[in-house]
Parts: structure tokens; C-alpha cells; sequence
């Protein structure tokens, strides 16, 4: 990826996730960002990306393809923490209060930890920085098997097998 890819990607992370203490809106907009680079790596897959859109395909559905499309050496370092973030996710929008937020993102944190995720501090500092950290590492593993993979995928199309990764 190209230093202005990287840092207009970085610009648009840091715009968009709240710097706020709001932990709802972190992980909620953290959700979104994560769920656009799955996309974006299922659409360096498709033969007609549009097609994906038409799909309407929920953040589990994408996550699974991606799992099953990549390494899974790759796709191991992110997988447990999206997979939570997204039923954290899916707590939030179906209950106007959610009481064990602050010990469900702290489990987030054990996970992105447990992954290699040296950023996040431990609580009880602040959560809300914690987690945006680890959903902006997350973000970047995503981002980063995507070119991957897609890279791949172009390197076997031109010797004239068909697109995926062995």
C-alpha cells in the first residue's frame, strides 16, 4: 500500500471513530470500519463486486467468507475479536441499555490482547481509548490481509488459475 493510501486510510479511521468517552459509538463505528474492509476483501475476490452489495450480507456473513476465502495463519490474528465485536454490537442495537457494557468490552480487550495487541492498555484506564485502539488495530490487520489477498488473487488470475488462495 502506498504511504498516501496508508495515511488517507488513517485519516478517514481517526475522523470517523469518536475521540469521545462514548463507548456505544466507538463500537458501533468501530463495527462499520471493520465491516468495510471485510467487504473490501470480498470484493477483491468477486467477479462483479456489486453483486456483494446486492447480497446485503451481514457483518457475520462477511466475516465468515473472509475466514473461509483466506490463511487462516492470517485470518486467526482478528477473528475471535471481531466475532465479539460484533455480538457486542448486536447487544447494543437491540437493548437500550446494555448493563455489562464496561465488563463486555473489558473481554474485548482480554481478546485483542490475547492476539498480540500491544496498544490497548490494560483497565481501569480508560476504556473508551482502550477499545477505539484495538478496533483501530483490528481495522488495520483487516486492511492489511486484504491487500494481501487481493494481490494474490491478481498474481493467479495472471498465471490463469482462478482467483482465492490455495
Amino acid at each position: 500500500m502506498s504511504d498516501e493510501g496508508y495515511e488517507k486510510h488513517i485519516e478517514r479511521f481517526t475522523r470517523l471513530l469518536p475521540s469521545s468517552g462514548d463507548l456505544t459509538l466507538i463500537l458501533l463505528k468501530g463495527h462499520l470500519l471493520i465491516e468495510e474492509q471485510l467487504l473490501a476483501i470480498l470484493e477483491g475476490f468477486a467477479q462483479t463486486p456489486s453483486c456483494l452489495k446486492k447480497a446485503k450480507l451481514s457483518f457475520s456473513q462477511k466475516l465468515w467468507m473472509v475466514r473461509a476465502l483466506t490463511p487462516a495463519v492470517l485470518n486467526d490474528r482478528f477473528f475471535p475479536f471481531a466475532k465479539r465485536l460484533n455480538a457486542l454490537r448486536n447487544a447494543l442495537a437491540h437493548n437500550a441499555e446494555l448493563e455489562e457494557l464496561e465488563d463486555r468490552v473489558d473481554e474485548l480487550l482480554q481478546i485483542a490482547r490475547g492476539l498480540g495487541c500491544s496498544v490497548c492498555p490494560m483497565p481501569p484506564l480508560d476504556r473508551s481509548r482502550a477499545i477505539a485502539m484495538a478496533i483501530a488495530w483490528t481495522c488495520g490487520l483487516v486492511r492489511e490481509l486484504g491487500h494481501f489477498v487481493v494481490e494474490a488473487a491478481k498474481q493467479k488470475n495472471q498465471e490463469g488459475l482462478k482467483p482465492g488462495i490455495a
